[in-house]
């Protein structure tokens, strides 16, 4: 009987990199389907901040030109409006914190009047927690007098 060198089959060696290939591309697609998800929940909350932003935006078309104040008739002055951008939820004598949505969304509002233009400003900031971040988003409105029909 004579032996032949012919042998079909994979050593150890060439199933072993195999392996070691398939599971580098396995741990590709994981991280990348990760980031998926990390970057959908974020896109979700900025979609929800946005949407309550506009939702009190268009509640403003509905307020009266007279119902729009500060808190304790606060005036809406230029200094008081960069001191409410700069942490429009440190100060509750500047700004009025309207809304503390589901999910940790709070909602804080400046008004700012234009005696000249006689028009009102109303200045909307959104700010949730996403991760250990802080996000804040930004809305401005101008509102004028209201029309007597």
């Amino acid at each position: 009987m004579q032996k032949s060198n012919n042998e079909e089959g994979m050593t150890l060696i060439e199933v072993m990199v195999t392996m070691v290939i398939f599971a580098v591309g396995i741990l590709g697609i994981m991280t990348l389907q990760l980031n998926a998800l990390r970057t959908n929940a974020e896109t979700r909350h900025w979609d929800d901040a946005n949407r309550l932003l506009a939702f009190h935006a268009e509640r403003i078309g509905l307020s009266t030109y007279g119902s729009l104040n500060n808190t304790g008739s606060v005036e809406g002055t230029a200094d008081k409006r960069e001191a409410w951008r700069k942490a429009p939820f440190g100060d509750n004598s500047v700004g009025v914190t309207i809304d503390v949505g589901p999910g940790g969304y709070a909602l804080s509002r400046f008004v700012s009047e234009n005696t000249t233009e006689m028009t009102k400003t109303v200045f909307f900031c959104v700010q949730w927690t996403l991760g250990t971040r802080q996000e804040q988003i930004f809305r401005t409105v101008v509102k004028s007098p209201d029309r007597e029909g």
